[in-house]
């Protein structure tokens, strides 16, 4: 956390990755699961068992907003069929009876509790669909907010231990000093999700090892060469 660029205390300058042995960019990261590196890499997905990162951000956001209106969609319509039911059977309009025998007027909770022993897997569908609409709003609202500033939710968690780790050090003073450097205005940032820039250049590849130089001096190539003539001479004679 004291390194101071790319973002303050975040990244590492010329930097390669460890496991690709590619050079690592700001913003980057080597995924784990995937095994590769991912260039402004957000988050590994379970649902599409894959990163989120630069190029398919766009994507997730899309499959987000999907499943938020299907969900809603879904909820709708199991509102309708219960509705359908009230209306068909004027459940507001009869008279229920108990077990012992009394009759009870017509409520709303008296109409809830008939729908929920007679449609329960309608109620439940309901339910779970409303559940995961609200939480997948929620979760697509959370990344509007920071594609609206252009940073990351690995950047975000990166960030908070950052600042962490300064207020146990006693360095809050040095709080004022971070900044999001990536953060060119609302317009800008969801521009750059819309419209990622391309990265087709070809990767600088480093091995882990490094080579041997192939020019030796004199004296050992002249030790070689002797050993060579020597093997010669000998298979002659033979």
């Amino acid at each position: 956390y004291q390194r101071r660029v790319h973002g303050g205390f975040l990244y590492e300058k010329d930097k390669d990755c460890p496991t690709c042995l590619l050079p690592k960019p700001a913003r980057s990261k080597h995924c784990r699961i995937c095994n590769k590196c991912v260039a402004k890499f957000d988050h590994h997905c379970a649902w599409i068992n894959g990163d989120i990162g630069l190029l398919n951000y766009r994507w997730f956001m899309l499959f987000l907003l999907a499943h938020i209106v299907l969900c809603t969609y879904g909820s709708y319509l199991c509102v309708l069929v219960l509705v359908n039911v009230v209306v068909r059977r004027q459940l507001f309009n009869v008279q229920f009876v108990l077990g012992d025998g009394s009759k009870v007027s017509t409520s709303f909770y008296v109409v809830f509790m008939y729908l929920l022993q007679e449609f329960a897997w309608v109620i439940g569908v309901f339910l779970f669909m409303s559940l995961m609409a609200l939480m997948l709003f929620c979760f697509m609202t959370y990344h509007a907010y920071l594609i609206s500033r252009n940073t990351t939710t690995n950047e975000s968690f990166k960030l908070q231990d950052a600042i962490d780790w300064m207020k146990e050090n006693g360095r809050e003073d040095e709080l004022a000093e971070i900044e999001f450097i990536y953060d060119r205005g609302f317009v800008a940032n969801w521009k750059e999700l819309l419209f990622p820039p391309s990265l087709d250049a070809p990767p600088r590849i480093r091995s882990k090892q490094p080579t041997q130089p192939t020019v030796g001096n004199s004296q050992g190539n002249g030790a070689s060469s002797s050993k060579r003539t020597r093997k010669k001479d000998k298979g002659k004679q033979k």
